[in-house]
């Protein structure tokens, strides 16, 4: 299931607007805001505990998941799998 109207909306706004600045978790967190998690999660196709665990950066984000957001956002696989490879990079440069 591909999400529609507002949420659709609030991601595109966001990404156009941050352009890449907001890391994986804050993108999706703030896309799908005022959008239940149990909803969120059937439209995803994932447990909530799973997009919960992702979203609250407990979990990494796996290839199959990408599959998923890139199909609910009508994005692409890769523009999710650089977002986490920048993520990763932010937090070394961070380290340092």
């Amino acid at each position: 299931m591909r999400f529609t109207g507002e949420i659709k909306n609030r991601f595109n706004v966001l990404n156009k607007l941050m352009g890449g600045q907001l890391s994986l978790q804050e993108l999706i967190k703030k896309s799908l805001a005022k959008t239940p998690i149990n909803m969120a999660s059937l439209f995803i196709g994932v447990p909530r505990k799973t997009l919960s665990d992702l979203i609250n950066n407990k979990t990494e984000l796996s290839i199959n998941m990408a599959f998923k957001l890139s199909y609910a956002f009508e994005t692409n696989i890769d523009y999710w799998l650089n977002l986490k490879n920048e993520n990763k990079i932010n937090k070394k440069m961070e380290i340092k």
